[in-house]
């Protein structure tokens, strides 16, 4: 299988891109050797998903600290503050 680079999108050369690594998400990362920028063909962002506040919720009522939740849930401790507070209010 041949592997297909990905265009740039800030200087949007498509010859000058290399695979670099993983994100923390574990998708694939790419480097422009023309601008120097890194960035991702595709994102993925934990808590936009729904069951994530009724987890916050369960987590924060089980008695688990803010800093806790958020290093089991693997999202920001200021995303699950912010949704804890929304969750009780």
């Amino acid at each position: 299988m041949r592997f297909l680079k990905p265009e740039c999108p800030f200087c949007n050369k498509n010859g000058e891109v290399i695979k670099h690594g993983a994100g923390n998400a574990g998708l694939q990362r790419y480097l422009c050797k023309g601008c120097s920028k890194t960035f991702q063909t595709r994102y993925y962002y934990r808590a936009s998903y729904q069951s994530i506040d009724g987890q916050i919720h369960q987590l924060v009522q089980s008695g688990k600290s803010l800093k806790e939740i958020s290093e089991h849930l693997r999202i920001s401790a200021a995303t699950v503050n912010r949704r804890a507070k929304k969750l009780c209010c």
